[in-house]
């Protein structure tokens, strides 16, 4: 049994990148909470991740904002909540964000 991302060929090939690979592989799933306070920040660090870059998808909308950083080689998310960038009367607005990490 073999575990990770399949990737299929058009010459009908597969190749299975493992999480300890250096390709780009899905990492996990992460979700983040509204505090209800504009302007709240929450850093995340991704110490499982040090030496590698993450690149972040958000696929489900939320009341979030993030940024990716590095610091001293732990990548981190820093989520800022919407509403700390003028979004104050949306007429949707999400209870939390899930961001999908994708690691190099």
């Amino acid at each position: 049994m073999s575990y990770g991302l399949t990737t299929y060929k058009i010459d009908g090939t597969t190749v299975v990148l493992q999480p300890s690979t250096k390709s780009g592989v899905f990492g996990e799933a992460y979700t983040i909470t509204k505090s209800g306070t504009a302007g709240f920040q929450t850093i995340v660090e991704f110490p499982q991740y040090t030496g590698r870059s993450i690149r972040p998808m958000q696929l489900r909308p939320g009341g979030h904002v993030w940024y990716v950083g590095i610091v001293n080689n732990i990548p981190r998310i820093t989520f800022t909540e919407n509403s700390a960038i003028g979004v104050t009367s949306a007429s949707f607005y999400y209870d939390d964000t899930v961001v999908y990490i994708f690691v190099k």
